[in-house]
């Protein structure tokens, strides 16, 4: 009985139910901290509560330089226009290894 609870415990975790396209498990298991399905709610086609650039920043905090990128793309040439914080973003993304946001963003090229 014991491992039956606990196979259904793994099995309704955030992470499972996020796996298997929960949006508001995917949401908490973000809140918990992981980057990687920050990033992934960003990109997934379902409807959030929060602005999908609230999940890339998310993201980006919590070192995910892919995520940097991707919002300093957002900000850079989309509609939220915001080229001061795009250039510090494509700054963070570089200095975590995504060389397509190095130079990018600078207002002296």
């Amino acid at each position: 009985m014991a491992v039956a609870f606990a196979a259904l415990l793994v099995a309704c975790s955030p992470e499972n139910r996020c796996k298997s396209g929960d949006g508001q498990a995917c949401e908490a298991w973000c809140d918990r901290g992981s980057a990687e399905v920050c990033e992934e709610i960003a990109l997934m086609p379902y409807e959030t509560a929060a602005p999908k650039e609230q999940f890339l920043q998310k993201a980006c905090d919590k070192g995910k330089a892919s995520a940097c990128y991707l919002l300093a793309m957002r900000l850079g040439d989309g509609a939220l226009r915001d080229p001061a914080r795009a250039t510090s973003l494509y700054a963070r993304a570089c200095a975590g290894g995504v060389a397509a946001a190095c130079g990018k963003g600078d207002p002296g090229k």
